[in-house]
């Protein structure tokens, strides 16, 4: 099996479609031609800023929304990935913590 390792701020992202449903998460049909999600499955080493590494915050497993432009698609093994810089990430999908104010 081959293994793609993204270089500095890019991040490799499996595309996921309807899945988000499942989970709770219902994004309006206009929305979901414009921007997508995935769940990032590798992460570069990080950006440089003023000559240091920084690394990203990114992680392997986070799912995470991306605009319907961003990055290369690219097919390894006949499974479709994504390659894009971490800037182009909306956001990531986060659980919410269930919080009593007392």
């Amino acid at each position: 099996m081959k293994k793609f390792v993204p270089k500095y701020d890019r991040v490799l992202v499996i595309p996921i479609a309807q899945e988000l449903e499942s989970q709770g998460i219902i994004l309006p049909e206009s929305s979901t031609e414009e921007q997508k999600a995935g769940i990032v499955t590798a992460v570069g080493e990080g950006r440089m800023v003023d000559g240091k590494l920084v690394p990203l915050t990114t992680k392997p497993s986070d799912v995470v929304l991306f605009g319907q432009y961003a990055g290369l698609e690219i097919e390894i093994e006949g499974r479709l990935f994504i390659v894009m810089r971490d800037e182009e990430i909306l956001g990531t999908l986060v659980e919410e913590k269930n919080e009593v104010n007392n």
